[in-house]
């Protein structure tokens, strides 16, 4: 648990404040950059993750690319710790947006068609700071990897 503790040990908020939709990008660049600088292929893959979600629907281009460089002059400025734990408190107050948070870095966790074990503790922690339960935080798992699975039979 300590490989993530950078992200999830922090307690502290920014000044700076994320709309719940930016919260929710926010998350998925966080997962994105919890192990280092991603590859280009992993920003992509995050990016193109983040615009599938319904709630970027209305979003057109240059506002999406506004609110990604947002994020990411925030990772930049205020460390991944703080960007989490602002994206986690902007998130709480909206409804479902921690389940589509979670949905998304889950799938995107998933791309490689499997989790390993600092993948799964990662989801672990990040399903605990945004109050899912871990068997909702399982169901959601089980029904993107039958999705997957559909996908490819």
């Amino acid at each position: 648990m300590v490989k993530y503790q950078e992200i999830f040990d922090v307690e502290i908020t920014s000044k700076q404040n994320l709309s719940p939709e930016e919260a929710v990008a926010a998350i998925v660049m966080v997962a994105v950059y919890a192990n280092g600088q991603p590859s280009e292929e992993e920003s992509e893959e995050a990016i193109n993750i983040i615009n599938t979600q319904d709630i970027f629907d209305s979003y057109s281009v240059d506002e999406f690319q506004k609110m990604i460089d947002k994020i990411t002059k925030f990772l930049n400025e205020e460390g991944i710790g703080v960007l989490f734990r602002t994206a986690v408190e902007s998130i709480k107050r909206t409804d479902d947006l921690a389940e589509i948070s979670f949905q998304a870095v889950a799938e995107m966790v998933l791309v490689d068609q499997k989790i390993d074990e600092d993948e799964e503790s990662f989801l672990s922690q990040l399903a605990e700071a945004l109050d899912i339960s871990e068997d909702v935080a399982q169901d959601m798992i089980d029904e993107l990897i039958d999705e997957e699975e559909e996908a490819f039979s």
